[in-house]
């Protein structure tokens, strides 16, 4: 823990660490750092001379247990990291991963034109937390964007956090499917297909690997934001096709995470709808896994 962290705070760290040691890795993969993250929000500004209040005290206890039982750090917390911002968290709306703070940097990095543009409008597909919009709109202070998601969950925690981070009067949250969106006027002031950009971490999981999903994943975070159906590009054909015939102005972009080997078939299935070129990058670990097409 940090040197401003309450001296009575180290026993504390020292018990969780003992409790977690021994709990099956696939409940918990990274021990040392759950129970770093457990005390640190346990005893939040606690001064170093101050004693734990057993609130506090039981606050950590029970995010200990929570942990143990296989719930996942970030929903035992309520809030976790995305780049250079803290995003509300809860289950069962998908937790934020690093992969994709690789894809918003990669869409930053590479359709800077599009954004750029005066009256710039992008969509995002499935945002979950909301963490790929609210880091565009934070980044470019005139554009603006319309999110949809099927899941109530996903919609709200989306507002909420794009409320916080104080992007919310640029970002339409709409509750709807891919094949259900209408798009809205263009002329509407927040967002209207043709869009400039589409980005999406869409469901990705081919159906027959659900169940090998670690415990934690598959019991706790959202099947219909994972199940990509039998190939794991059911949602993936959907945007394709939507951003030939609706979505996508020309010149436009659309920019997608997907799993390992899809990148390729990404490419054919935006070919066969008229869309090209493509391109397709890799992630900190080298695995290709994000898309990129234009129309």
């Amino acid at each position: 823990l940090p040197l401003e962290m309450a001296a009575s705070c180290r026993s504390l760290l020292r018990m969780v660490s003992r409790a977690v040691r021994g709990v099956n890795p696939d409940h918990l993969p990274r021990p040392r750092q759950t129970a770093r993250e457990i005390v640190r929000a346990g005893c939040g500004k606690t001064s170093n001379s101050a004693a734990i209040t057993p609130a506090q005290r039981n606050a950590v206890k029970d995010m200990t247990r929570r942990c143990m039982a296989g719930e996942p750090l970030q929903y035992v917390l309520g809030e976790w990291d995305f780049l250079d911002m803290t995003l509300k968290v809860r289950a069962p709306v998908l937790i934020p991963r690093p992969e994709t703070e690789t894809l918003v940097e990669l869409v930053l990095q590479h359709s800077s034109d599009l954004l750029e543009k005066p009256g710039a409008r992008f969509l995002e597909v499935g945002p979950g937390s909301g963490a790929i919009s609210i880091a565009l709109l934070r980044r470019h202070p005139h554009l603006r964007g319309t999110a949809i998601d099927i899941s109530d969950e996903a919609v709200l925690l989306t507002t909420e956090n794009a409320t916080i981070h104080g992007v919310a009067s640029r970002l339409r949250v709409v509750k709807a499917a891919a094949a259900a969106f209408a798009g809205g006027d263009v002329n509407d002031d927040v967002g209207g297909y043709p869009y400039d950009l589409v980005v999406s971490n869409p469901p990705y999981v081919l159906s027959g690997d659900m169940a090998h999903l670690s415990p934690t994943v598959f019991r706790y975070e959202d099947h219909r934001a994972l199940d990509g159906g039998p190939d794991g590009l059911r949602v993936v054909r959907e945007i394709v096709l939507q951003c030939k015939e609706r979505w996508l102005r020309p010149g436009g972009a659309l920019w997608l995470e997907v799993g390992e080997g899809h990148p390729p078939i990404v490419a054919r299935i935006a070919e066969e709808h008229g869309m090209g070129p493509s391109a397709s990058f890799a992630d900190l670990h080298g695995c290709v896994r994000f898309s990129m097409v234009r129309r």
